[in-house]
């Protein structure tokens, strides 16, 4: 796939347009890991990590299912769904990796 200016901006509309759900998706999962009796830095953990996947997978049903017309608007950045949903979780990835590490060397209680 060639990457042009144009491909980019598409494929950051369409991240910023699944953080409406995963955010919300993985804040939830951190609220219910903290309902048990786990400390604040275990939940905040369990939440970086399921941000990358489930709350991911609960977005590309919500799109799938109810949305599918939304993806011809990215296919004008030639992108197919699988590349969109693959670079997403490339991208939501490397961002909770990069928060993980920020958390760990920041605070003395992560």
């Amino acid at each position: 796939m060639h990457f042009s200016h144009m491909s980019i901006r598409y494929f950051f509309i369409f991240y910023g347009r699944t953080l409406r759900i995963t955010l919300p998706v993985a804040i939830g999962i951190t609220l219910l890991a903290k309902t048990t009796p786990l400390l604040i830095e275990d939940a905040l953990r369990i939440g970086l990590k399921w941000f990358p996947t489930f709350a991911l997978a609960v977005d590309a049903c919500y799109r799938i299912l109810f949305k599918k017309k939304e993806f011809y608007f990215y296919r004008n950045g030639s992108w197919t769904v699988a590349g969109l949903y693959t670079g997403a979780f490339i991208f939501s990835v490397f961002i909770s990796v990069v928060l993980h590490f920020t958390f760990k060397m920041m605070m003395r209680w992560y």
